[in-house]
């Protein structure tokens, strides 16, 4: 794994995205009308995109498309986002088994929190549509591994542009603040990466191979 993705947790990779993946993906999203949902990974122009890029970063070519987000924030479509971990995982049905925790459901998909072992071999790689000057996302280096549990490092702010991508572990503490000028957006897809196999009795609830 690249050093600074394993002691910090996550790895910017400029211009990552070619000008013509961009037009397609944006010509796509204006078509379906999507502005905001967690399960893109349903459309194949998505999927499709989801594993071709995963064999152009080492850190994801053992792992795996199971889960694909879309975010669009403009200034008049706005929020601010707390410090959090995505500790959740779309699974096919819920089970009660020890070590798995809080089952919820989002957009009619079941999600529940593994155990720290399953949690640590997944990873998010994070696309980038837009030249915003504002809306960062903020991370907390060092914040996704198990015995972190200071409070007195401070975030940082990853000023990421058109065409940039992020590989982070979803575990690291994140945050992102709200667009302040109008004109401007940031859409981001946020795809999920994780082993090919869950321990039994689950199962994705989607799965890209």
């Amino acid at each position: 794994m690249n050093p600074q993705l394993k002691t910090r947790g996550y790895r910017v990779v400029k211009n990552f995205l070619e000008v013509s993946v961009i037009q397609e993906i944006e010509y796509f999203l204006s078509v379906n009308s999507l502005t905001q949902t967690r399960r893109l990974l349903e459309y194949k122009k998505i999927s499709n995109m989801a594993f071709a890029l995963r064999l152009r970063l080492p850190e994801l070519e053992k792992l795996w498309p199971v889960q694909a987000t879309f975010f669009y924030k403009s200034f008049d479509r706005n929020w601010f986002v707390w410090q959090h971990r995505d500790t959740v995982i779309p699974v096919a049905k819920h089970h009660s088994l020890p070590g798995w925790k809080n089952p919820t459901y989002k957009e009619g998909v079941p999600f529940i929190e593994p155990p720290w072992a399953i949690a640590a071999e997944c990873l998010a790689l994070r696309l980038h549509f837009d030249n915003c000057p504002d809306g960062h996302l903020e991370l907390v280096p060092g914040s996704h591994k198990k015995s972190f549990d200071s409070e007195d490092i401070p975030a940082e702010t990853l000023s990421l542009q058109k065409s940039d991508a992020l590989i982070m572990n979803p575990w690291l503490i994140h945050s992102s603040g709200k667009i302040t000028n109008p004109g401007s957006m940031r859409r981001v897809i946020h795809i999920l990466y994780g082993p090919k196999q869950l321990p039994s009795p689950f199962n994705w609830f989607q799965f890209v191979a």
